[in-house]
């Protein structure tokens, strides 16, 4: 087994910096709903835009993460399948009749 390739878990590193730096994406969203809310010019359909701006963000980032852990993961698994199966026995060969 080979160890996994820097630049994996840079891509990581890169992908979990990014979202902290739109983290002040977010504040953002927020901070503009209280700054409509305390002028009274927020309504509820300000706020389902707003919730579906953070769903959208958050789902994004989510995506990007999963595809990064997945991607610095890829070279810990075996190119073929482990001789052992489940439930089986190493080395074992076809059940003789």
């Amino acid at each position: 087994m080979t160890a996994p390739e820097p630049d994996a878990y840079e891509r990581v590193t890169e992908v979990f910096a990014g979202a902290a730096e739109r983290a002040v994406e977010y504040a953002d969203v927020w901070r503009s709903a209280m700054q409509r809310n305390a002028a009274g010019a927020y309504k509820a359909e300000d706020l389902l835009v707003d919730m579906q701006t953070v769903w959208g963000m958050s789902v994004r980032d989510a995506a990007r993460t999963g595809a990064a852990v997945i991607e610095a993961m890829a070279p810990l698994v075996p190119a073929e399948p482990s001789a052992a199966e489940p439930g089986g026995k190493a080395g074992a060969g076809p059940p003789e009749a």
